[in-house]
């Protein structure tokens, strides 16, 4: 599976305000509820409220990959954003990327969405 094959049009997301990957996770997660991809939207709200910031994973220099497992989604779920301003673990403000990956997956998916 690649990256392009989860993405659609309607689950990019261009110039996210904010300055932590928590910030730019909400738009994130908005563009997976408005593209009809949740099976919950309640429930995927409370997984970024009660998540991060160890899911953030950097992917080079460029980017972080969030990624969880849930039953709030209709099969593995990509969501791609850019950030204006590079963004930064609320932690760690020495990692930043301007680019986000939200990867969700239910939890009979296995790790090979990864």
């Amino acid at each position: 599976m690649k990256l392009f094959e989860l993405l659609s049009v309607d689950r990019i997301v261009l110039d996210m305000p904010g300055e932590t990957v928590r910030d730019a996770a909400r738009p994130l997660v908005h563009a997976v509820i408005t593209s009809g991809r949740a099976l919950d939207p309640e429930r995927l709200e409370a997984l970024l409220a009660d998540a991060l910031p160890g899911e953030a994973v950097t992917v080079g220099r460029q980017a972080f990959m969030l990624h969880f497992r849930t039953e709030a989604v209709e099969g593995v779920t990509a969501v791609l954003g850019v950030t204006a301003q590079p963004v930064h673990r609320l932690h760690d403000p020495s990692k930043e990327a301007r680019i986000v990956l939200l990867l969700l997956a239910p939890p009979g998916e296995g790790s090979a969405y990864l």
